[in-house]
C-alpha cells in the first residue's frame, strides 16, 4: 500500500483569506464558524489555524475543559456539545477582542448551536474540491499524473476532501498505465465508517443506492418504514456524514462501498421492498418519477405493471414506458407500445415514432384513424399537430410541417410542464427548422420552450442541447460551447444522459473540436462518440448528429466505424421515399466527409443529390447545392474567386457563417493568384465576423513592454494548443507562411533563443493576460 504522507488539504479562496488574515495579525479579533459535513476538512483546517497561532506564540484552547483559558479558542464538532457548553462558548465570543473559531456539521443542531452561530461574525460553509483543487491535491500528494486522473478522482469522490485523500493514498504509482479503479484499501476504510453509522442512516444509504439518481420522499418512507418528517431528519443525518450530496444521492465511492460491505441478503430484501412499493403505486408513480428525470426507474416500474396481470391501468403504464423508451432511443419499441395503448393521444405519438423509424404506411393508417378521441385539451391538440407536422415533413410540405410543429409548441407553452412526452414539439420544430435552414425559427421556439419548462425535467437538457446545435450550425462556436455547458448544468437528477441526449451532446463536442481544428480533442472524444452512436439506433430525428459525426470520422480516418449506421440512415430515407427535407443535411455532410476522405465520386454523388432537390423546398437546398459544387471545384484547384465569394456570401446569408468563411478561406490558400488570395482571405474574415484589420501590418507591430498584438495572441494560443502552422492558418484565414512570420517576430521581440524557450514565454504571457 502507498505509505506517502498526505499534504494539507487545499483550501478554497474564502478559507485562504481567513488564514491569511490570521497569519498577518494573530491578535486581531476573530469570531468565525465553519460549517460542513464530515470529511470536508474542518478538523484539518482547525489544526492548520492552531499551528499558525502557536507559531506566533498565541495559546490555543480547544476542549470544553479549556474554555476559561486565555488565547484563542478553537472548537471542533460543536454539534456534539451540550447546551451549557455552547452557552459558555457564546459568552466568550461576546467578549471584546474575542478570538473564537468553531466548526460543526450541519446536523444535528442541539439547543444553543444556532444562538452561538448568531453570535459569530460569519459562518463559512466548506464545499467539495473542484477539479483544480483535486489536481493540486494529487500533485502535492506525489501521485503521478495520467490522462483522465483528475476527472476520475473527482467523479468517484464528489470532491469530498477525505475521499480524495483516501484515493490519493491508495493509488499505486507503479500502475500508472493501468485502468483507473478505486483502490480496495479506500473502500475498506470507508466500509468501516459505514458500518459504524446509526442503523437509520445505513438504511437510508442502502435505499438511496437502490433508488439511483432521483430520491422520492414518499418512496423512501415506504423503504425506511417511517413518515415524511422522519425521512427528512434521516436525510439530514446522512448528508452530515459527507456520504451524500445535497440532493441525498450517494457519492460514487460510497455506493461502491455500500455494495461491498452490506450483506447481499439485506440488499436483496431492500430491492424487493422497492419493487413492491413501486408496483403498488402503479403507473402514476412511474409517470411522476419520469417527469422528475428518472427515466430508468419509470421504465422499470411501468414494465412491472405491464407484466403483472393483476395490476390495473396497463394503458397508462404503456404510455409511460413508451415515452421513456423514446428518450432512450428505442423509437420503434416506443411506437409499438403507444399504438398498443390505443387512445387517440397515444396514436398521435405512435405516428411520430413510426415515421421516425421508416414505417410510413403504418403511420398513415393511424393518421386515418382518430388521433384526438378524447377531450380537446392542450396536450391532445399539440400531439395531433405534432403527428401531422412530422407527416408533412416527409410527404413534401416543409412549410406546413414547420408551421404545424411551431403551433404545437405554442399550444404547450402555457400548459402544465409536467406532461409526459416522447418528444417535445419544440424539439421537433427546431430539428425541422435546422433542416430547412430556418435557424432563427429554431432558436426562437427552443428559447420559449426553455422559458416555459416544456416537458419538465426530461427535456431540460434536450432543449438546451438543440439551442447549442443551432449555434454550431451558424458557426457561433463560443455560444455553442456556452449552451452545451448550460445543458450539462441542467442535467436531470445529475445522472447519465439518456442515449438520445448523449448522442447530441457528443456530436456537439465533436463538432466544436472539428471546427476549432483541435485534433487532439477530436481523438479523445471519438471513442465516446462511437459508443453514443452504438447505443442509439438510427432514426429520422438523429440524422443531424449522425451527419456531423460522419465528417469527423472521415477527418480521423475511421469512416468504417459509422458505415453501418450511415447505411441504415440511407435505408430509412429510402423507406420514406427520400424526403428532401430530411435528406438535405445528410447529403451536405456527405459532401464534406467524402472530400476529407478524398472519395471524389461519392462527393460528386452527394452534390448531385443536392442539386436534384426540387425548388418547392425553398432556397436553402439550392444554396447548399451551389456550395457543394464550389467546394469540389476548389479542392481540384479550380478557383473562380468571384464565384466562390458569391457562393460563400449566400451560405452566410443562409446562416452558415463558419461554412461560408471556411469555403472562402480554403479557396484562398488554393489559388495561385496573389490578388485573388488576398481578396478571398479578406472575404473569409468578414464572413467569420472578424475585423479585417486584425491581419494588417499594424496589428503585428511591437507594443510597449514586449506585449503581443491581438493577432499574435491568436496565433500563440493555437500554436500552444498543438496546431501546425497550416492548421493555424486555416483557423485564422491566413497562410502558413504568415503564421511563420508571426512566430519569428514574437521570438525576436521576446529574445527567445529556442522554440522551447519561446513556447514557455508565450505560456507565461498568455497566462498573465488571462
Amino acid at each position: 500500500m502507498n505509505t506517502r504522507t498526505a499534504p494539507e488539504l487545499i483550501p478554497d479562496e474564502r478559507i485562504r483569506r481567513l488564514r491569511d488574515a490570521i497569519t498577518a495579525d494573530p491578535g486581531t479579533p476573530v469570531r468565525a464558524g465553519i460549517l460542513a459535513p464530515g470529511g470536508y476538512g474542518k478538523t484539518a483546517l482547525l489544526a492548520d489555524l492552531a499551528a499558525i497561532y502557536r507559531n506566533a506564540g498565541v495559546r490555543v484552547a480547544s476542549g470544553p475543559e479549556e474554555l476559561d483559558e486565555p488565547g484563542v479558542l478553537l472548537v471542533d464538532d460543536a454539534h456534539l456539545l451540550d447546551s451549557a457548553t455552547l452557552r459558555r462558548i457564546r459568552e466568550r465570543a461576546a467578549a471584546d477582542r474575542a478570538r473564537v473559531i468553531m466548526a460543526a456539521r450541519p446536523w444535528p443542531v442541539p439547543d444553543g448551536l444556532r444562538e452561538l452561530a448568531g453570535a459569530l461574525d460569519g459562518t463559512a460553509a466548506l464545499r467539495p474540491f473542484d477539479r483544480a483543487q483535486v489536481g493540486a491535491y494529487l500533485a502535492a500528494s506525489g501521485v503521478p499524473g495520467r490522462p483522465g486522473l483528475e476527472e476520475f478522482v473527482l467523479a468517484q469522490t464528489g470532491g469530498v476532501p477525505a475521499f480524495v485523500e483516501r484515493l490519493a493514498r491508495g493509488l499505486d504509482p507503479s500502475t500508472e498505465d493501468s485502468a483507473l479503479t478505486v483502490p480496495a484499501t479506500a473502500a475498506a476504510e470507508l466500509g468501516a465508517e459505514v458500518e459504524a453509522l446509526p442503523a437509520p442512516v445505513v438504511g437510508f444509504l442502502l435505499a438511496a443506492d437502490q433508488l439511483g439518481g432521483v430520491l422520492h420522499v414518499d418512496l423512501l418512507g415506504d423503504l425506511l418504514e417511517c413518515d415524511r418528517e422522519a425521512v427528512g431528519e434521516i436525510a439530514k443525518a446522512a448528508l452530515a456524514t459527507g456520504m451524500t450530496d445535497q440532493g441525498g444521492r450517494l457519492i460514487p465511492i460510497v455506493r461502491l462501498t455500500i455494495r461491498t460491505v452490506i450483506p447481499v441478503d439485506r440488499r436483496t430484501a431492500m430491492r424487493q421492498r422497492l419493487a413492491d412499493a413501486q408496483l403498488a403505486r402503479g403507473p402514476a408513480w412511474a409517470e411522476r418519477v419520469s417527469l422528475a428525470g428518472d427515466l430508468d426507474t419509470a421504465l422499470r416500474v411501468a414494465d412491472q405493471v405491464l407484466a403483472s396481470p393483476e395490476a390495473p391501468q396497463h394503458g397508462a403504464a404503456a404510455r409511460v414506458a413508451a415515452a421513456a423508451l423514446a428518450h432512450r432511443g428505442q423509437l420503434g419499441s416506443s411506437a409499438e407500445l403507444f399504438r398498443w395503448a390505443g387512445t387517440g393521444l397515444t396514436n398521435a405519438f405512435a405516428v411520430i415514432g413510426l415515421i421516425g423509424t421508416g414505417a410510413f404506411a403504418a403511420a398513415e393508417e393511424l393518421l386515418g384513424e382518430s388521433i384526438s378521441d378524447g377531450p380537446p385539451t392542450l396536450l391532445s391538440g399539440a400531439a395531433a399537430l405534432m403527428a401531422r407536422g412530422v407527416h408533412a415533413s416527409v410527404s413534401g410540405a416543409p412549410a406546413e410541417a414547420l408551421t404545424g410543429l411551431v403551433r404545437a409548441a405554442s399550444l404547450l407553452e402555457p400548459a402544465d410542464p409536467g406532461m409526459l412526452l416522447p418528444d417535445s414539439p419544440a424539439a421537433l420544430a427546431a430539428i425541422v427548422a435546422v433542416q430547412c435552414g430556418e435557424l432563427d425559427v429554431a432558436d426562437s421556439v427552443l428559447q420559449r420552450a426553455v422559458r416555459a419548462g416544456m416537458g419538465g425535467a426530461p427535456f431540460a437538457v434536450r432543449h438546451r442541447l438543440l439551442r447549442a446545435w443551432v449555434c454550431l450550425t451558424r458557426g457561433d462556436l463560443s455560444a455553442a460551447r456556452e449552451r452545451l455547458q448550460n445543458a450539462g448544468a441542467a442535467r436531470a437528477a445529475g445522472g447519465p444522459l439518456p442515449p438520445r441526449d448523449w448522442l447530441f451532446a457528443m456530436a456537439l463536442e465533436v463538432g466544436l473540436a472539428r471546427r476549432t481544428s483541435d485534433l487532439n480533442a477530436l481523438r479523445r472524444l471519438w471513442a465516446r462518440a462511437g459508443d453514443a452512436v452504438i447505443r442509439h439506433p438510427v432514426d429520422l430525428y438523429t440524422l443531424l448528429p449522425l451527419g456531423e459525426l460522419a465528417v469527423a470520422a472521415a477527418r480521423l480516418g475511421d469512416s468504417e466505424r459509422l458505415a453501418a449506421h450511415l447505411d441504415s440512415a440511407r435505408s430509412l430515407l429510402d423507406a420514406l421515399g427520400n424526403p428532401p427535407l430530411w435528406a438535405v443535411g445528410l447529403h451536405w455532410n456527405g459532401v464534406h466527409a467524402a472530400i476529407v476522405a478524398e472519395e471524389w465520386d461519392v462527393a460528386q454523388a452527394h452534390a448531385a443529390a443536392l442539386s436534384a432537390i426540387p425548388g418547392e423546398l425553398g432556397r436553402y437546398p439550392a444554396v447548399l447545392a451551389a456550395a457543394a459544387r464550389s467546394w469540389l471545384s476548389v479542392v481540384r484547384g479550380e478557383v473562380d474567386p468571384e464565384a466562390v465569394e458569391g457562393v460563400a456570401r449566400d451560405l452566410h446569408a443562409a446562416g452558415l457563417r463558419w461554412d461560408a468563411a471556411r469555403l472562402a478561406g480554403q479557396a484562398a490558400i488554393r489559388t495561385a493568384d496573389r490578388k485573388a488570395m488576398v481578396g478571398l482571405m479578406e472575404c473569409a474574415r468578414v464572413l467569420q465576423g472578424e475585423s479585417a484589420a486584425l491581419d494588417r501590418d499594424t496589428s503585428s507591430e511591437p507594443r510597449a513592454g514586449g506585449q503581443l498584438s491581438e493577432r499574435e495572441r491568436q496565433v500563440a494560443r493555437l500554436v500552444l494548443a498543438g496546431l501546425t502552422y497550416r492548421e493555424v492558418g486555416d483557423r485564422l484565414f491566413i497562410s502558413a507562411k504568415t503564421v511563420e512570420h508571426h512566430i519569428a517576430r514574437m521570438r525576436q521581440r521576446l529574445g527567445s533563443t529556442s522554440r522551447r524557450e519561446l513556447l514557455a514565454q508565450l505560456r507565461e504571457l498568455l497566462g498573465q493576460a488571462g
